[in-house]
Formats: C-alpha cells, structure tokens, sequence
C-alpha cells in the first residue's frame, strides 16, 4: 500500500498501491516494480492569463486522475542484522499520467483529459524492514522527481512540466529460499 503526496494539486494526496520483484545479493538488491496512485479530490486554484496578466481566472476542478509507473531499483543495506534491516535505495521509473478533470473556469464548465507517457523520473528512497524468517515487513520514505515536459510547457494553464512527490508505503515482503 502506498500514500504520496505531491505539491501538484492535480495529484495532491494519492492512495494506491506498489508490487515489486527484487533480487537480493549479499547486503545488495536490485528490483522492479510496479505502481499505480489515484486522486479523486478537488482543488481551487487562482491563475493569471500570460496574454493579460491584470486579468485573474478562478478554476474549480473535480479530479479523476490516475498515475501508473514502473520503477527500476538499486538498494544498498546500510544497517543489516538478523531482524532488522535500513535500505537507501536510489531509483528511476518511467510514468504515465492520466489527467481526467473538470468543472469551472470563471464561472464556465469545462472539461479536461489528457494523457502524459513515458515521462521519466527519479528519485531515493529510505527504508526500515522488520524481518521475521521468510516474512518481513517495512516502512519506506521516498522522495521523486518525474520530468513531464519542458519547462516552457508549463506556463500553460492547463499544463504541468514537473511532479515532486513525497511516497510513504507499507511494504509486506516474503522472501522465497529461505
């Protein structure tokens, strides 16, 4: 189960969730995952023409946004021991962004979809792990960066160029061989 939280209010507070596929050698692991984040909330925000910027545009919009990744991992063990594990974990995914919204622009509805693919990202993450025989279980910190478009993209009303992102997940791991 993952929670993130981003500074884009088109993606605020999302709940989804992570599956990953790691190969572990000595205190190293290596793995890849998959990931998928929705936000169904909404959001007013208060934005300025680049043709008038006198003129304000008030914006109330109602999300269904969905956010899908595959994330390609390296992990080192900092802290090993018998029943307690620390991870720091540098990463890179590659997302696609499924923006569904609506609602109104200066008291006129409007209605927004559109897609983002193969946006690349990357980030670090954290983690503390609980080990118990076979099973284990974790805690994981992991801040990203995800690289939409470029920058002049994102003066744009109805655009965004880059997504920082604060994941927080619980993670429950069986380790096969053991």
């Amino acid at each position: 189960a993952i929670h993130s939280r981003s500074g884009l209010e088109h993606y605020y507070s999302n709940w989804g969730g992570e599956m990953y596929l790691n190969r572990i050698i000595n205190r190293h692991r290596i793995g890849f995952g998959l990931g998928s984040v929705y936000y169904g909330g909404e959001f007013t925000d208060t934005k300025y023409s680049n043709f008038d910027p006198s003129t304000p545009i008030f914006q109330h919009t109602k999300c269904r946004n969905k956010w899908f990744c595959m994330k390609l991992n390296y992990a080192y063990s900092i802290y090993d021991s018998e029943h307690s594990a620390i991870y720091v974990s540098p990463f890179v995914s590659l997302n696609y962004f499924i923006l569904n919204e609506n609602g109104r622009r200066n008291g006129a509805f409007y209605e927004y979809n559109k897609k983002y693919n193969n946006k690349f990202g990357f980030g670090i993450a954290l983690e503390y792990e609980v080990k118990f025989n076979a099973f284990s279980t974790s805690i994981k910190l992991a801040p990203d960066c995800v690289l939409v478009d470029n920058i002049m993209v994102g003066v744009n009303m109805d655009a965004f160029y880059r997504v920082f992102n604060l994941g927080t997940s619980i993670t429950m791991k069986y380790t096969f061989g053991k």
